[in-house]
């Protein structure tokens, strides 16, 4: 009897296998990538760049779409912006992903949530977004961009002469800003070298990001010795302190002591809580869950650029003289730290170039994931089945024939516009925050480069070529700079 049962197990675990790896009829013509490629691309610790040159670049190139097997089986990878505009311009055709249904380990479903307006579709992804919507069609007051970049400078100023460590204070720099712009809350993580907020989140995201194992085999959290216990914990320190925000709004906002015209993202949150209608309120785990894919969303991004940002300009000094020029004619050539009307920004389209080049040379959104809700025929022929998880994978997109010598840095390049740029991706679901973002980093570059001149010496790890991490959230490793005062 136990021989009848185990052969039965084995049949169906063969059964279960072969169905896993046969690659649907549809996409059978569709270029393949090996199978091992996705697993031995996500486990290596090579520099992002490094990787996508050597493997994946030079066949989505040739191709624009291709096969991979990944997590759930085939995928398919898209580098084609033809195809990324169609896709992105189908919404409820190609969706977000439900979490909660695809292999992802415990932690990160505890920390990035299951509903919320990153994720949902449909009609929930719009109850979300409409109150969202008005947070970021306002008009941001540049006085807290300029107040917690000069508490950024005022740093910067203490390393005359020496390399400094620029990511760790650029990401400060965004999370204060991002707090005082949409959370209406001074986070104070320049300030406070101890932040509990920034040293709490950047172990989680740590963490999260840079242990692949647990990506290709999200189940190990299921087993005693692999659960990451001191990570979950941190999770629900870092809940913690986002609910003690929301409490202490709610109680505010109860008592009359907040302004509830406000345009802060917590308070509109927290009233759409307090609707009569039923259907319009978010649940206290939706609030929580907004406002931390907003913390995320909009601090580590722009850190990343503006990071990028500073080491081109460093790196190539001829662009970051012509930049510099243009900002000073601009601005009239103060002699003191000056901070840029909206209508001095739109006269610095060079400014626009090199941010444009910095998002694209490192799109640090690397693919954006959908999935087909139903088969679909692409105007190239290509039949998606559904189920199909696809990658449009922008930094793919952003390194291909469309942008010759996509491995040079020239702003240049966006002269005559955007061309097939989108590192916020496309379509209606592209992101929500973008014209905040670029705002933000059009105005620390003016101030930044007003106050310091950037260099770094021949013997930086990074002169030759700027060092990546491996996955996820691409951002640049322990770069450190020079910033000589000028002021």
């Amino acid at each position: 009897m136990l021989t009848y049962i185990i052969t039965g197990l084995g049949l169906a675990t063969v059964y279960k296998v072969s169905k896993a790896i046969k690659c649907p009829k549809e996409l059978e013509k569709v270029t393949s990538m090996p199978m091992s490629s996705f697993f031995t691309f996500v486990s290596s610790q090579e520099s992002f760049d490094d990787k996508m040159k050597k493997d994946f670049q030079p066949v989505m190139d040739a191709n624009g779409i291709i096969r991979v097997f990944g997590m759930t089986g085939w995928c398919l990878m898209i580098s084609d912006y033809a195809i990324i505009k169609e896709i992105a311009s189908k919404p409820e055709i190609f969706c977000k992903p439900d979490p909660t249904k695809q292999p992802t380990n415990l932690n990160s479903l505890k920390f990035f949530g299951k509903s919320h307006v990153a994720i949902n579709n449909g009609q929930e992804w719009k109850r979300h977004r409409k109150i969202i919507n008005t947070i970021f069609s306002s008009k941001w007051d540049l006085e807290i961009f300029e107040n917690s970049t000069h508490d950024l400078i005022d740093i910067l100023k203490l390393s005359e002469g020496e390399e400094i460590e620029v990511y760790d204070n650029i990401q400060r720099l965004t999370l204060d800003i991002l707090g005082k712009s949409i959370f209406n809350i001074d986070f104070k993580s320049l300030k406070d070298p101890d932040s509990k907020l920034y040293s709490t989140y950047t172990y989680i995201i740590n963490r999260l990001f840079n242990e692949p194992m647990y990506f290709i085999m999200p189940f190990l959290e299921h087993l005693p010795y692999f659960k990451r216990s001191d990570l979950s914990r941190k999770i629900d320190e870092y809940d913690q302190f986002v609910e003690s925000i929301i409490d202490s709004r709610y109680e505010a906002i109860k008592n009359g002591e907040v302004n509830t015209e406000n345009k802060d993202l917590i308070t509109k949150l927290i009233l759409s809580n307090m609707e009569e209608d039923e259907s319009k309120r978010l649940t206290g785990d939706e609030i929580r869950d907004n406002i931390k894919i907003f913390i995320m969303a909009g601090q580590d991004t722009t850190a990343n650029t503006i990071t990028t940002a500073l080491y081109y300009l460093a790196r190539y000094h001829d662009i970051q003289t012509k930049l510099r020029s243009e900002i000073l004619n601009v601005l009239g050539n103060p002699t003191l730290l000056t901070t840029p009307t909206l209508d001095q920004l739109k006269s610095m389209p060079y400014l626009s170039q090199v941010i444009k080049e910095s998002m694209r040379i490192v799109t640090t959104s690397s693919a954006v994931t959908r999935i087909a809700a139903q088969d679909y025929t692409l105007s190239n022929g290509v039949t998606i089945p559904k189920g199909t998880d696809i990658y449009c994978h922008l930094w793919a997109s952003h390194h291909n024939s469309s942008f010759p010598n996509a491995h040079e840095f020239k702003p240049e390049r966006f002269v005559d516009g955007d061309g097939e740029w989108c590192p916020f991706f496309l379509g209606t679901r592209k992101c929500i925050g973008m014209n905040f973002s670029l705002l933000e980093l059009k105005v620390n570059l003016v101030l930044i480069l007003q106050q310091f001149d950037l260099s770094m010496s021949e013997s930086n790890p990074d002169y030759e070529k700027l060092r990546l991490n491996s996955m996820n959230v691409i951002k640049p490793l322990d770069l450190k700079l020079k910033f000589k005062n000028l002021l």
